[in-house]
């Protein structure tokens, strides 16, 4: 909620987002119409476009037509005017992408991944940022999100701690800054997957969005009104680590029967193992080969399939109680490779669901099958813009509904 005692900065601040979040949302749109979707007064309006139109974020395009006085030009997203830079860091590979204003990816690359001491991997990657950087034709933002695995302090850009890695407070914002010219903006990756499908994806218009993202692990991203819901410290939506078999396995947080052991990518290649009796020997068996298997019909397949569905779809199904979402959508690795698993989880969500709010979501797939982090990482970017051009650091996604903030009467 905006602090109406913030002061006059933050206030005008706030206002210009407002603005070109208006023009996002109708573009293109007149003054008029901007004057009342926002509440601002007509001259607040002016100023603030005046401000905006030398950026070239956004231009004047066409003629509205008005019942009374004269047309006046309409506001556009100028998209393609700035791009915006993401990373991100996946077990495998490193996917960066360049994306438009308006979230377009104009380029993609897949770099293989070189993990090794915190310090080494993210020198590398800057270097190989900087590189790209340096070659591409676009006109980029000054800012890269990058999205790692596990808890991220975003405003230090720290991880905190990542249990996949093993690594506990890494200063990635320090040691990438220290191989590139653009500001790092650090996000966990799960959650820029949640922001790209909120902004651009299947969750897209919604205002109330639960993103749970399935690959080596589990994670949800919470977005309320348009908004990342981060916790208190930064680690909100650890689903993975509630409990789902009480005196389960022992997982690395020191818990038992967490989620993401039995219903992860991890968890579905072990599980299936053991049910095949491969004892442990696992090491041709994949995600892709396990859900292929599924969809020939084999029944040790299907019945991992079905287990994991069943801990998901009851873990979402507590989170749609709890938090009343009107979008819900599903995603990560695990999931891209068919449709069978999510209508799996999708069919124990329904059975588990209050009928009330059930009646009131949508479930639905992850739109971006494979890149959802690397375009959220750059969706990050593109919540900045206003503060990167503007040279503030205040960010704020605003969705345009009821009434905003007013300015204070002058008189």
């Amino acid at each position: 909620m905006f602090d109406k005692a913030a002061g006059p900065e933050v206030l005008k601040q706030h206002n210009r987002q407002l603005v070109m979040s208006a023009i996002e949302a109708h573009t293109p749109v007149s003054r008029a119409r901007l004057a009342r979707y926002t509440k601002l007064s007509r001259t607040s309006i002016s100023q603030i476009v005046d401000e905006l139109l030398p950026t070239g974020i956004i231009r004047e395009t066409g003629e509205s037509v008005l019942t009374g006085g004269r047309p006046g030009l309409l506001l556009e997203l100028n998209a393609d005017a700035w791009h915006a830079l993401g990373v991100e860091l996946r077990d495998t590979e490193w996917v960066v992408v360049i994306t438009n204003l308006a979230g377009k990816i104009c380029r993609q690359l897949n770099i293989p991944a070189e993990y090794k001491s915190p310090e080494d991997t993210f020198r590398t990657l800057g270097q190989k940022l900087a590189a790209i950087i340096k070659q591409t034709e676009y006109k980029l933002l000054p800012a890269v999100g990058v999205g790692v695995p596990g808890i991220v302090d975003e405003e230090a850009g720290v991880i905190i701690q990542s249990e996949d890695r093993g690594w506990v407070d890494v200063p990635v914002r320090r040691l990438l800054e220290k191989e590139i010219s653009l500001r790092a903006l650090v996000i966990n990756r799960h959650i820029a997957g949640g922001l790209a499908e909120s902004r651009y994806g299947a969750g897209a218009g919604k205002s109330h969005v639960i993103y749970v993202g399935v690959d080596t692990g589990v994670v949800a991203a919470l977005l309320i009104d348009g908004q990342l819901y981060k916790g208190h410290a930064y680690g909100s939506g650890q689903i993975g680590h509630i409990t789902a078999v009480p005196d389960g396995p022992l997982c690395s947080c020191g818990n038992r029967g967490c989620l993401e052991l039995v219903a992860s990518g991890r968890a579905l290649v072990r599980l299936y193992g053991e049910k095949a009796g491969l004892s442990g020997n696992t090491g041709s068996i994949t995600v892709e080969s396990i859900c292929q298997a599924a969809m020939r019909g084999e029944k040790i397949a299907l019945d991992c399939l079905e287990e994991m569905a069943g801990h998901l779809g009851i873990a979402i199904a507590n989170l749609i109680n709890i938090f009343n979402p009107n979008g819900v959508v599903i995603g990560g690795s695990v999931l891209q490779h068919n449709d069978l698993l999510f209508n799996m989880i999708k069919k124990v969500i329904e059975q588990r669901t209050l009928k009330y709010h059930l009646s009131r979501t949508t479930l639905s797939p992850g739109h971006f099958r494979h890149n959802a982090g690397s375009v959220g990482t750059a969706a990050l970017v593109l919540d900045h813009k206003l503060g990167l051009l503007f040279n503030h650091e205040r960010a704020v996604h605003i969705q345009i509904k009821g009434a905003p903030i007013r300015e204070k009467s002058r008189t």
